[in-house]
């Protein structure tokens, strides 16, 4: 009788090695993926660069495009200037868990290109838009985002939650980051509040800018564009540090201001809406570098579309004249958003519906429906001459108090509309063909997903 021989392979010596990591793959659906980390911040941060190690080159090449596309220079110059530039923030003792969660994703990707001089420069990256040395037309006039959050009345009257806040987002970005913003981060700290975030590889906050926590309390932004000051890092911290001391201690939206309004360095301006699903509470928390705008109630809707509703915080300290011309990408969406939000699908708001507002495409400047700048799904890949650019809404959100409690959302990926991208049929308009394509990615047709 003949026996079948088994070999038996020995293992690698990175096996032997293995480090017990605090964390786990959690799915891969329709383009997100899924990832749960624990622990102390250089476990979370471990966790986090092992398990996500593979999805780091790219990383590298969205960094190395946005620095020379956008910022005009080089990625060494660029590290090396945010090493100078935040070393007084990265070394105060009150934001040590920042700099050992950076520590810790460092050494869990093991990749001699990820240092921790990298990471801080990879997660400043929408702080130094805002520095002096690298302030230009293109990082202070650009609006990142669509947005609303709704309560009270406004909500559809048959749900089966109590104090029930419905919120939806989409990211506005160019489409080499955009398209790294895929991870569904699920962090459980010692001591502090569970979250869940949007992020990309390597982040310790969302940069997408959408969480929920177990305090309750649920959160998006959309940026405030044509600020015209600088970001004073010398006194203050980036914005990345205070977003993420909030996710993982705030317990009410009054948490939020103060720790956002604490060492406030003046970078990354936006119009903050926060949810307390508690209480059913909605906030619009904007806040620049000298100015801040907090309102709130429990009965309406809240939206942003990248101008100050607050007219002292636009006088102040922007330069914006968007707010209501129509015939740009802010005043458009803003008479828009206006118009679905408190006339057509006021008391009927709910996360069906929500998925509808986010993927609108009406352009009221033309008062037709059509892809381009002055959706609230925006898409500048299909316009034309000086409008053109591969930029515009990324994904999709929607979350209400329901899935909330459970730290769940839906999301899609690639745009709140589900159009696919193919590369190949954009990258030959632009000047740089090369680095775009090097830092862009495909994205298929993707569907709305519980996550």
């Amino acid at each position: 009788m003949n026996k079948t021989k088994k070999h038996i392979r020995p293992l690698a010596s990175t096996q032997k090695k293995r480090q017990h990591i605090n964390g786990k793959i959690l799915y891969r659906r329709e383009g997100w993926i899924g990832v749960e980390a624990y622990g102390t911040p250089y476990e979370i941060g471990f966790a986090h660069g092992r398990l996500l190690r593979g999805h780091f080159p790219q990383v590298v090449k969205v960094l190395k495009f946005l620095v020379d596309d956008v910022l005009k220079t080089t990625l060494p110059e660029y590290v090396k200037t945010c090493k100078t530039v935040l070393k007084r923030a990265i070394n105060l003792v009150e934001w040590g868990f920042i700099k050992e969660e950076i520590r810790g994703i460092c050494d869990g990707c093991s990749n001699p290109d990820i240092t921790f001089d990298f990471l801080v420069a990879w997660n400043a990256y929408l702080s130094m838009c805002y520095y002096s040395k690298y302030r230009n037309m293109k990082t202070v006039s650009a609006g990142r985002c669509s947005a609303f959050i709704a309560t009270g009345k406004a909500i559809y009257f048959k749900t089966t939650c109590a104090n029930n806040i419905v919120m939806a987002h989409n990211t506005h970005s160019d489409l080499a980051s955009g398209f790294v913003c895929n991870i569904v981060m699920r962090i459980r700290p010692d001591g502090k509040t569970p979250f869940v975030m949007q992020t990309s590889p390597g982040l310790v906050c969302s940069s997408a800018d959408w969480f929920l926590t177990s305090a309750g309390i649920i959160g998006c932004e959309t940026t405030i564009s044509a600020i015209n000051y600088d970001a004073d890092f010398e006194h203050g911290v980036p914005y990345f540090f205070r977003i993420r001391k909030a996710m993982e201690t705030g317990q009410t939206l009054d948490d939020y201001v103060s720790i956002m309004e604490k060492q406030n360095a003046g970078d990354y301006p936006c119009s903050w809406l926060l949810g307390d699903t508690n209480s059913g509470t909605i906030m619009r928390l904007e806040l620049t570098k000298n100015a801040v705008s907090v309102a709130t109630t429990n009965d309406g809707v809240y939206y942003g579309m990248n101008s100050a509703v607050s007219p002292e915080v636009r006088l102040l300290e922007t330069d914006d004249s968007g707010l209501n011309d129509i015939m740009k990408s802010s005043g458009s969406r803003n008479s828009r958003l206006e118009y679905l939000l408190m006339d057509k699908y006021y008391g009927k708001i709910n996360a069906t519906t929500a998925k509808k507002i986010i993927a609108d495409h009406y352009d009221a400047g033309k008062n037709q429906y059509r892809m381009g700048i002055r959706g609230i799904c925006k898409h500048r890949e299909y316009e034309d001459n000086e409008d053109f650019d591969l930029s515009g809404a990324t994904d999709g959100k929607v979350v209400d108090s329901k899935m909330a409690k459970e730290l769940k959302f839906e999301g899609i990926f690639g745009s709140s509309c589900g159009r696919p991208f193919k590369k190949k049929d954009y990258v030959k308009k632009m000047k740089d063909t090369k680095l775009w394509k090097d830092a862009l990615q495909d994205v298929p047709k993707y569907n709305w997903v519980g996550l």
